[in-house]
């Protein structure tokens, strides 16, 4: 459970810096501010490790495909000891993405973060729903109606 001494406002703020410094801006200098040493991360493998070099791993993978990547938050909730945020991603494939060669097409799609938030403030533990149908649908590799 969440310790006293993080409240809840403070776990929706790192999570925000997580989603508009860390993928938004690519700042991976803050990483280290928002994510606890022993991080892990239960969401998509673009990274076979964890903690800070994980997630310094993901965001480079990520923006490499889409280096205008940017995330919107639309709603944050925070409980106990953790905090869901659900954004909207844009960008433009210019780059190799789960094998997929740049299309040039932009996109937008869904992802639901739930982060566990350490004693220390910072987040320990993530795992992410991210709308990979829609994705992929408009990076022209599944059809929208597979039934068509």
């Amino acid at each position: 459970m969440r310790s006293a001494a993080v409240p809840p406002e403070q776990m929706k703020r790192q999570a925000r810096r997580l989603a508009e410094e860390v993928f938004t801006q690519g700042d991976l200098g803050v990483v280290g501010d928002v994510i606890g040493d022993a991080y892990l991360d239960h969401g998509p493998a673009l990274s076979s490790r964890t903690g800070p070099v994980g997630l310094t791993d993901r965001v480079t993978a990520l923006r490499r495909a889409f280096p205008d990547l940017y995330l919107i938050v639309e709603d944050q909730i925070a409980e106990a000891d953790r905090v869901v945020t659900r954004s909207t991603a844009r960008g433009t494939h210019t780059g190799e993405f789960l094998g997929i060669e740049p299309t040039g097409r932009r996109v937008v799609f869904e992802v639901i973060d739930v982060n566990r938030v350490g004693d220390d403030g910072r987040i320990a533990e993530h795992w992410a729903a991210v709308d990979t149908h829609s994705l992929l649908v408009q990076l022209g590799t599944l059809r929208s109606n597979p039934a068509a």
